[in-house]
This record gives C-alpha cells, structure tokens and sequence, in this order.
C-alpha cells in the first residue's frame, strides 16, 4: 500500500530527514515524499529553492523529478544554477523530460540571464540537444548552436524569440 498522508506535520518531518546525515534516511524519507505526491510538492520546492545544504537540495530535487509535475518547471530552471553540480544535473534531466512543456520557462531564462550564465547555458543545452519536434527541429538545431559556440552570445536572444513566437508564448 502506498504511503498516503496529507498531514503537513508528516510532511515536514519528511522534509527535515532529508538533511539527517545517514543516507539511508534520506533516501526513505525522498521515497515517501515522493509517494506522497503532489501535497509534498510545496515543501519540496522551498527546499530546493532554500536550503543552504546540498544535500537536501540535491534530495528534493530527485524527488520534484520523480513526481514530474508541471509546477517545478521555473524551480528546476533556476535550480540549473545551483552551485552544486548534481542539482544543477538533476534539474537538467528533469526538464529534458518535461519536454516541450518546459521551452517556455527555459527559452524566457535564456533571454534575460543566457549571456551571463553559463551554468544556464550549458544546462540548456543539455535539455535542447536532440530534442525533436515537428516544425521547431531547425530553430532548435539553431538556437543549440548558439549556446555551444561561445561567440555566438548575441544569438541566443533571437533563436529563443522565434522559438516562443511559434509557440506562440509572446504577444
């Protein structure tokens, strides 16, 4: 029978073992939360987004991954510049995932933050590279060129603009 609790309380104690120093506890307690599902997405979130130890970011972010729900989109975008590199992996893997669905939250990061961030670069690239979709494959092929040829900065703007324009995500 799968874990089922609602309870906030029961959740928060979830939340707190996923900082305990023996990774077997952290892993029950990842497990249970993600049983939980969508109840546990709010705390999760704050977690990945505010925890000050790597580890219960890193934690919270395999369990967001693992329940896949379209509100840890933009968290999983900022989480790509986390400064450590396993969340930043995880938060990468899980918009790979998310597909299409995560163009719009990605592609408006790359236009405002893409020419600073090569942390937001590179995780964008991950996600984008050998994705397909019918009528975007050449925008994407151009839009991944861009963020692999370092002096091609000035690009990214555009190739993420025409991307959403045909999404029709910008007004």
């Amino acid at each position: 029978m799968a874990f089922q609790s609602n309870n906030d309380s029961d959740i928060g104690s979830l939340i707190v073992q996923l900082s305990d120093k023996d990774g077997m506890i952290r892993d029950r307690a990842r497990k249970k939360l993600v049983k939980t599902g969508k109840p546990a997405l709010t705390p999760l979130l704050d977690a990945l987004k505010n925890s000050k130890k790597d580890q219960v970011r890193w934690e919270a972010a395999k369990a967001l991954g693992a329940i896949a729900d379209k509100r840890s989109i933009v968290p999983f975008v900022d989480a790509l510049e986390d400064e450590f590199e396993d969340v930043t992996w995880l938060a990468a893997e899980a918009l790979k995932k998310a597909g299409m669905d995560a163009w719009p939250a990605l592609l408006e990061a790359l236009k405002v933050k893409g020419s600073k961030s090569k942390l937001l670069r590179d995780g964008a690239h991950h996600i984008l590279k050998g994705q397909k979709k019918s009528g975007y494959n050449e925008l994407l092929e151009k839009l991944v060129r861009s963020l692999e040829i370092e002096g091609t900065l000035e690009a990214i703007e555009p190739a993420a603009d025409e991307i959403l324009k045909k999404m029709g995500k910008m007004g």
